[in-house]
Protein backbone atom coordinates (compact mmCIF):
# COMPACT_ATOMS: atom_id res chain seq x y z
CA UNK A 1 0.00 0.00 0.00
CA UNK A 2 1.23 3.69 -0.92
CA UNK A 3 1.56 5.83 1.62
CA UNK A 4 2.62 8.45 -0.04
CA UNK A 5 0.54 10.18 -2.26
CA UNK A 6 1.84 13.19 -4.60
CA UNK A 7 -0.45 16.07 -5.02
CA UNK A 8 -0.34 19.50 -6.42
CA UNK A 9 -0.93 22.48 -3.65
CA UNK A 10 -2.97 23.55 -5.81
CA UNK A 11 -5.18 20.21 -5.58
CA UNK A 12 -5.64 21.28 -2.02
CA UNK A 13 -8.02 24.05 -2.74
CA UNK A 14 -9.61 22.30 -5.54
CA UNK A 15 -13.75 23.33 -4.87
CA UNK A 16 -14.28 19.67 -5.91
CA UNK A 17 -12.50 17.42 -2.73
CA UNK A 18 -14.31 14.31 -4.09
CA UNK A 19 -11.34 13.99 -6.43
CA UNK A 20 -8.62 14.42 -3.53
CA UNK A 21 -10.75 12.20 -1.12
CA UNK A 22 -10.96 9.34 -4.09
CA UNK A 23 -7.26 9.53 -4.28
CA UNK A 24 -7.07 9.93 -0.62
CA UNK A 25 -9.26 6.68 0.06
CA UNK A 26 -7.89 4.46 -2.68
CA UNK A 27 -4.02 5.34 -3.73
CA UNK A 28 -3.59 1.89 -5.64
CA UNK A 29 -5.96 2.84 -7.45
CA UNK A 30 -4.56 5.02 -10.62
CA UNK A 31 -7.98 5.25 -11.90
CA UNK A 32 -9.38 7.16 -8.18
CA UNK A 33 -9.50 10.25 -9.00
CA UNK A 34 -10.74 9.87 -12.90
CA UNK A 35 -13.87 7.85 -11.64
CA UNK A 36 -14.87 10.73 -9.75
CA UNK A 37 -14.54 12.94 -12.05
CA UNK A 38 -16.39 10.74 -14.56
CA UNK A 39 -19.07 10.05 -11.85
CA UNK A 40 -19.40 13.79 -11.45
CA UNK A 41 -19.49 14.16 -15.56
CA UNK A 42 -22.36 11.54 -15.35
CA UNK A 43 -24.35 12.97 -12.99
CA UNK A 44 -23.89 16.35 -15.22
CA UNK A 45 -25.78 14.65 -18.10
CA UNK A 46 -28.26 13.51 -15.93
CA UNK A 47 -29.21 17.24 -14.95
CA UNK A 48 -28.30 18.13 -18.21
CA UNK A 49 -31.48 15.52 -19.52
CA UNK A 50 -33.90 16.48 -17.00
CA UNK A 51 -33.30 20.37 -18.07
CA UNK A 52 -34.31 19.19 -21.30
CA UNK A 53 -37.60 17.27 -19.98
CA UNK A 54 -38.65 20.13 -17.94
CA UNK A 55 -37.36 23.10 -20.41
CA UNK A 56 -37.57 21.82 -23.79
CA UNK A 57 -39.73 18.52 -23.81
CA UNK A 58 -43.08 19.65 -21.47
CA UNK A 59 -43.49 22.73 -22.41
CA UNK A 60 -45.64 23.90 -26.00
CA UNK A 61 -42.39 25.72 -27.55
CA UNK A 62 -39.16 25.75 -26.01
CA UNK A 63 -37.64 29.22 -25.62
CA UNK A 64 -34.87 30.82 -27.32
CA UNK A 65 -32.59 31.13 -24.25
CA UNK A 66 -33.61 27.42 -23.24
CA UNK A 67 -32.39 26.15 -26.53
CA UNK A 68 -29.39 27.96 -26.37
CA UNK A 69 -28.82 26.85 -22.39
CA UNK A 70 -29.15 23.55 -23.88
CA UNK A 71 -26.65 23.13 -27.02
CA UNK A 72 -24.16 25.29 -24.80
CA UNK A 73 -24.52 22.24 -21.74
CA UNK A 74 -24.51 19.78 -24.41
CA UNK A 75 -21.13 20.99 -25.75
CA UNK A 76 -19.81 21.78 -22.54
CA UNK A 77 -20.55 18.14 -21.89
CA UNK A 78 -18.90 16.71 -24.82
CA UNK A 79 -16.00 19.04 -24.08
CA UNK A 80 -15.50 17.78 -20.13
CA UNK A 81 -16.05 14.27 -22.05
CA UNK A 82 -13.31 14.76 -24.57
CA UNK A 83 -11.02 15.67 -21.47
CA UNK A 84 -12.02 12.69 -19.30
CA UNK A 85 -10.64 10.71 -22.44
CA UNK A 86 -7.43 12.29 -22.97
CA UNK A 87 -6.18 12.40 -19.37
CA UNK A 88 -7.41 8.18 -19.51
CA UNK A 89 -4.15 8.43 -22.22
CA UNK A 90 -2.02 10.01 -19.52
CA UNK A 91 -2.52 7.81 -16.64
CA UNK A 92 0.40 6.02 -15.95
CA UNK A 93 0.44 2.42 -15.03
CA UNK A 94 -2.88 1.79 -16.02
CA UNK A 95 -3.99 -1.59 -17.73
CA UNK A 96 -4.85 -1.25 -21.22
CA UNK A 97 -7.61 -3.58 -20.88
CA UNK A 98 -8.87 -1.13 -18.68
CA UNK A 99 -7.78 1.92 -20.69
CA UNK A 100 -9.99 0.88 -23.53
CA UNK A 101 -13.10 -0.06 -21.47
CA UNK A 102 -12.85 2.74 -19.42
CA UNK A 103 -12.75 5.01 -22.79
CA UNK A 104 -15.53 2.96 -24.11
CA UNK A 105 -17.72 4.27 -21.23
CA UNK A 106 -16.87 7.60 -22.19
CA UNK A 107 -17.27 6.79 -25.98
CA UNK A 108 -21.23 5.79 -25.12
CA UNK A 109 -22.10 8.98 -23.02
CA UNK A 110 -20.18 11.06 -26.21
CA UNK A 111 -22.63 9.38 -29.28
CA UNK A 112 -25.52 9.57 -27.17
CA UNK A 113 -24.88 13.93 -26.67
CA UNK A 114 -23.52 13.99 -29.72
CA UNK A 115 -26.94 12.67 -31.37
CA UNK A 116 -28.86 14.76 -29.00
CA UNK A 117 -27.29 17.62 -30.03
CA UNK A 118 -28.10 16.77 -33.26
CA UNK A 119 -31.93 16.23 -32.54
CA UNK A 120 -32.20 19.27 -31.10
CA UNK A 121 -29.82 21.92 -32.99
CA UNK A 122 -28.73 20.99 -35.94
CA UNK A 123 -30.54 20.49 -39.73
CA UNK A 124 -31.24 17.30 -40.77
CA UNK A 125 -29.02 17.36 -44.36
CA UNK A 126 -31.35 17.51 -47.17
CA UNK A 127 -29.87 14.52 -48.97
CA UNK A 128 -29.83 12.33 -45.98
CA UNK A 129 -33.77 13.84 -45.78
CA UNK A 130 -34.43 12.32 -48.72
CA UNK A 131 -32.28 9.04 -48.31
CA UNK A 132 -34.56 8.32 -45.19
CA UNK A 133 -38.00 9.60 -47.09
CA UNK A 134 -38.16 6.40 -49.30
CA UNK A 135 -38.02 4.04 -46.54
CA UNK A 136 -40.88 6.32 -44.51
CA UNK A 137 -43.44 6.54 -47.24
Amino acid sequence: MKTDIPLAAGELWRDDLRLLTARLAHPDDPLAAWKAEFDNWVKAIVDCREFEDERLLRVEEPTEQNLRWHRWLLHRLMSVGEMLALKLWELQGLNEELRKKSLSHVDVFLAELDDRCTSWHREVNPAHRAMIAKFLD
